[in-house]
């Protein structure tokens, strides 16, 4: 009775079950989420995260932490989560750990060059055209403020030279028939750009000028792909 353990090795997540496996003393095999594998994944998890645990009924699970309280009642002594107080005190730990330090520490793999180059690297699978282009995170904290939510936070693409680039976004798992796409387009800077042309499936769908430091949301260029 093998499980199976699909994740990214860079995942702390994946990082995390690995080492409640280990602890557990249940066998199991490591298997790289990858462009073979993540559809048949995605499909049976109802998720694009990562990891997924495969049981040995056949069930594919997403979620580390109600993962380990199945886990927990299948190892009898060697329990991640204890009961009575203690339990609780480790509940409280696991939560902070998962939903916080998390945080931080793609603080620290991003933010600074040699970690993020690194990171990239190994994520683009040695592509070093994927790996040298990065995504930077940009928001406005004055449009928080004036309630411009779409206008706050997002993301933007540079290439090696920082000059911007194309963000491909890859979506599976969508139910056959009609599918709609949204998308918010707002410049937190005074750097001169183009339109930005927007293609599906590399047809060109429509191209949208973006908004400049927009303060509410209705001013926040967008487009709209049915």
């Amino acid at each position: 009775m093998t499980y199976t353990l699909f994740g990214g090795e860079l995942s702390l997540f994946t990082r995390k079950l690995e080492a409640a496996m280990k602890f557990t003393g249940l066998p199991f095999d490591f298997v790289a989420k990858n462009s073979a594998n993540r559809e048949h994944l995605e499909l049976r998890s109802g998720t694009h995260q990562v990891p997924v645990l495969q049981t040995p009924e056949n069930w594919v699970l997403a979620d580390t932490t109600p993962i380990i309280d199945l886990l927990d009642t299948r190892v009898g002594a060697r329990r991640l989560f204890p009961e009575g107080a203690m339990g609780v005190l480790v509940h409280v730990l696991e939560e902070h750990f998962d939903e916080w330090i998390a945080r931080t520490m793609v603080h620290y793999r991003w933010h600074y060059s040699e970690s993020a180059a690194f990171a990239a690297a190994r994520m683009a699978n040695g592509d070093e055209s994927v790996a040298r282009a990065k995504l930077k995170g940009v928001w406005n904290k004055a449009g928080l403020a004036l309630g411009a939510t779409m206008a706050t936070d997002g993301v933007m693409a540079t290439s090696e030279s920082q000059a911007p680039t194309a963000i491909e976004i890859e979506i599976s798992g969508l139910p056959p028939g009609p599918q709609s796409l949204a998308t918010y387009h707002n410049i937190l800077d005074d750097a001169s750009l183009a339109p930005y042309a927007i293609t599906v499936n590399g047809e060109a769908a429509t191209s949208v000028e973006p908004s400049r430091r927009a303060a509410d949301n209705l001013a926040v260029a967008s487009a709209f792909i049915e």
